[in-house]
């Protein structure tokens, strides 16, 4: 059973082995999450132009080393080759690095999700590795049923988050957070933004003064 976790990577090293069909893939999802450093080894293929203007990446047309291991914090064994990766994984375990493999995820820590995503609305979803097709299929129906409004109240609660925490009692927090997140799809997906500012100001009336700024941000 593997462990859903949402990791802030803007201060990790990531070491990539293989820029491949599949390690391209794994680097355009790694680089939409801004980690610190990608370093990247492949003897046989050059980094595709549409990565070389990047200025986090280290780009190494070498054989991977054991020695390419140090200071990392995640590692992603991607090679054609499934003894190579095996290798690259074992080694990175040996050091306690979080390793992910193409060939054989039994080998790594951890897999990459199928990911859905709306500005900072994030959905994971994971088959612990038994079918990535069917991730993929959720994903898609995952976009006929879950409209603009939910990013819109994602973004909504992260701005209303702190006022809650300032004006409600701690033992009523969580009824606002529910209630709040229960109410305001609705008029968010409708547009109402007279509703959305009566329903915020109906468990919040302590935020009279800035909720017209709140909601109009949320429309730019």
């Amino acid at each position: 059973m593997l462990f859903p976790l949402c990791l802030d990577l803007s201060q990790k090293k990531c070491l990539l082995v293989g820029i491949g069909e599949v390690g391209q893939r794994k680097l355009s999802t790694l680089l939409k999450f801004k980690p610190l450093q990608v370093k990247i080894i492949d003897p046989m293929r050059p980094l595709p132009k549409k990565f070389s203007h990047l200025d986090n990446i280290q780009f190494y047309a070498r054989p991977f080393s054991p020695e390419d291991l140090e200071g990392m914090h995640l590692v992603f064994a991607c090679t054609d080759n499934k003894e190579l990766n095996q290798k690259i994984a074992s080694l990175a375990k040996s050091k306690n690095i979080l390793v992910n493999s193409a060939t054989n995820p039994q080998d790594g820590d951890f897999s990459l999700p199928a990911l859905w995503q709306q500005d900072s609305l994030l959905l994971a979803i994971s088959t612990q590795g038994q079918s990535p097709a069917l991730a993929r299929l959720i994903k898609e129906e995952l976009d006929k049923c879950l409209g603009r409004e939910y990013a819109l109240l994602a973004g909504l609660m992260g701005k209303l988050r702190p006022l809650i925490l300032n004006h409600i009692p701690e033992n009523k927090r969580a009824n606002c957070f529910r209630k709040l997140a229960k109410t305001l799809l609705l008029p968010l997906k409708e547009q109402n933004w007279e509703q959305v500012k009566r329903t915020i100001l109906k468990e919040l009336p302590q935020i009279e003064d800035v909720v017209g700024d709140i909601i109009d941000e949320l429309k730019l």
